[in-house]
């Protein structure tokens, strides 16, 4: 059985975004007022923007305190950037102590040990590169 010749054909495809693409940042691990050092991290458990009893403490870092670890972290979108969900404080009392928003996130190593880390929302320190993710 003979084959017939077909002309060579070209399929040409074009890439047509169906939605947006997103740009992973990196933020930096800081605390408030110049990554100062703060004893105690609350979750906004109430979602009220204000810290009150009705808050969970999440973290407690002793006498010594805790401060941002100064690391950059991966996995930010700058078109959804972070927004306060706690707080870090010198005291537990709302009435007699202050406390700065926070965004907390918490990250969890395989031996079941889990580290926070914090940055001040509206000060976002995004890395100069946002494609290095």
């Amino acid at each position: 059985m003979k084959k017939t010749w077909e002309a060579p054909r070209v399929l040409v495809q074009k890439f047509i975004a169906n939605e947006y693409v997103a740009a992973c940042y990196k933020i930096k691990c800081t605390t408030p007022n110049g990554n100062s050092s703060y004893r105690y991290l609350y979750d906004d458990t109430n979602n009220n923007g204000v810290w009150d009893a009705d808050d969970r403490r999440i973290y407690s870092g002793g006498l010594g305190g805790f401060s941002g670890c100064g690391n950059w972290h991966s996995g930010v979108i700058r078109d959804d950037p972070p927004s306060a969900n706690g707080f870090v404080t010198s005291g537990t009392n709302p009435n007699r102590h202050r406390s700065s928003a926070v965004f907390w996130w918490q990250e969890s190593f395989h031996d079941g040990s889990v580290d926070y880390h914090v940055m001040t929302p509206g000060d976002e320190n995004y890395e100069t590169n946002p494609n290095a993710s």
